[in-house]
């Protein structure tokens, strides 16, 4: 036989490639800033400050929409991020609007903004309203009866990074000054990632500000997780922001269906520090 490929071993993979392969995607993320105001000004040249501009005090509000696509070879975009704005502005802005003003619910409101979107973006993956810096909801294309409330909620605590089953010398390798004796504190925050019927009267926000107070805060904040706590004591897990992000999972699990109708706990994310964070999702 000839060094050559027999062109029958080749054409099965071609076939392969071509019916089965799928490019590699990629997730661009784009906030677009949007006021609401009486009598419903327009215009506006800046985006970075949101538009259209604040002439009368009103609402001010962040869109955040994901699109998942290939690159395009020539310019490398996934997609045009003008794109994305004229569409939030031009499709989306005014399902939310009619939501701020009652005329529709919320989640519903969030829900009609993205399959509005979704018709001119189709790499439309979720599209996410954050109605302040520590609360946002958001609703993927994927699931429209549904909608996921994120809220970020605080509290202090000191720890210490020990595991006795190891030497002292290998916890100080380990966890280096997390080891001191005395331990350390943080201003920790957390945010539950709750799933609600996008059809509710009102997002649940009170409720899960009311569980979260009630079954973490309570329990942890001004604590020293490894004295004072059982879940992270002396028979408990070694209190890094992934153990805390678990058990505070685990913990609040079994309350949140108790916040609304259909509600669930989908994920739990703690920040140590605001370079430092873990997020359990089982």
């Amino acid at each position: 036989m000839s060094g050559r490929t027999s062109l029958r071993a080749v054409a099965p993979l071609c076939l392969f490639r071509r019916f089965f392969y799928t490019p590699p995607m990629t997730r661009l993320s784009r906030i677009v800033r949007l006021t609401i105001q009486p009598g419903g000004a327009g215009g506006g040249q800046n985006g970075f400050g949101g538009r259209p501009p604040m002439n009368l005090p009103g609402a001010f509000f962040e869109v955040e929409a994901v699109v998942a696509g290939p690159h395009d070879p020539p310019t490398g975009y996934v997609i045009d991020i003008k794109r994305v704005d004229e569409g939030v502005q031009r499709h989306a802005r005014q399902h939310l609007e009619r939501a701020y003003a009652g005329g529709v619910r919320p989640g519903a409101g969030l829900r009609d903004a993205a399959a509005s979107l979704v018709r001119v973006l189709p790499g439309l993956e979720s599209l996410s309203w954050h109605l302040s810096p520590f609360l946002r909801v958001e609703a993927d294309v994927k699931t429209p009866q549904t909608v996921i409330v994120r809220q970020r909620f605080d509290f202090a605590a000191s720890h210490r990074l020990h595991v006795d089953s190891l030497s002292a010398e290998e916890n100080r390798r380990l966890f280096g000054k997390c080891n001191y004796e005395s331990g350390h504190g943080h201003n920790y925050r957390f945010e539950p990632a709750v799933r609600v019927p996008a059809d509710l009267a009102a997002l649940p926000v009170a409720a899960i500000e009311e569980v979260c107070e009630r079954i973490i805060i309570a329990r942890f904040d001004h604590r020293h997780l490894n004295v004072d706590t059982e879940e992270f004591g002396p028979r408990g897990v070694n209190p890094t922001v992934e153990n805390i992000a678990r058990v505070f999972y685990d913990i609040l699990k079994p309350h949140v269906a108790a916040v609304a109708s259909g509600a669930e706990l989908i994920a739990m994310t703690v920040w140590e520090t605001d370079r430092t964070s873990a997020e359990y999702r089982p």
